[in-house]
């Protein structure tokens, strides 16, 4: 990538269409509404994405998140937002109305702390809502021995579950195509990537 370039370079000026964005991913679309805030200078909390727009010629951070007020976007641009934040969504919607198998291995790196859940399909089980669905067995090393721990997954959607037992008891995970998603942790919130 050029310094210049952008995802969507022209979103501040012209309305994109259904068509046009149907293709794009979920994380292009979402740079596309970031990249309209930066082009109005705010920074961001994630240090990625900051360091990612810091990388641009175009672009100067100057308004902090807190402090952003969306109201100088222009019309072209808040329809771009509504668009993509749409096809986004039904993009979310469609992962969901593919099941995926509670099974497998799943890594994250946290702050210099390394995470594996192993999950675990239990066999007797039809796969409802509200039904145990797999076992998770839980791994944090931090560098300094191994947290290690035990529970079960409880389905609480098509591809939502809420942990019981480990480290981990009361998050939710979503499961994805190849990572999960997890939240309601202090420290380890994220995407895992499947091993």
């Amino acid at each position: 990538n050029k310094a210049s370039d952008y995802f969507f370079k022209d979103s501040s000026k012209r309305k994109y269409t259904d068509d046009e964005v149907k293709n794009n991913s979920r994380i292009e679309l979402q740079a596309g509404i970031n990249e309209i805030y930066a082009r109005h200078g705010r920074k961001f909390v994630i240090k990625d994405i900051q360091d990612y727009f810091n990388s641009k010629k175009w672009y100067k951070g100057t308004i902090e998140a807190k402090d952003f007020n969306p109201e100088v976007f222009n019309e072209v641009e808040n329809s771009n937002i509504a668009l993509f934040s749409k096809r986004i969504k039904e993009a979310d919607i469609a992962d969901n109305n593919k099941i995926q198998e509670p099974k497998g291995v799943y890594k994250i790196n946290v702050l210099g702390t390394a995470v594996i859940m192993k999950l675990k399909p239990v066999i007797d089980t039809n796969n409802e809502i509200g039904d145990l669905t797999a076992n998770v067995s839980l791994a944090i090393d931090n560098g300094n021995g191994i947290n290690k721990s035990q529970g079960v997954l409880e389905r609480i959607g098509a591809n939502s579950y809420i942990i019981h037992g480990t480290d981990f008891n009361g998050s939710s995970i979503m499961l994805l195509d190849n990572s999960l998603e997890l939240w309601g942790t202090e420290n380890f919130d994220g995407i895992y990537t499947k091993n």
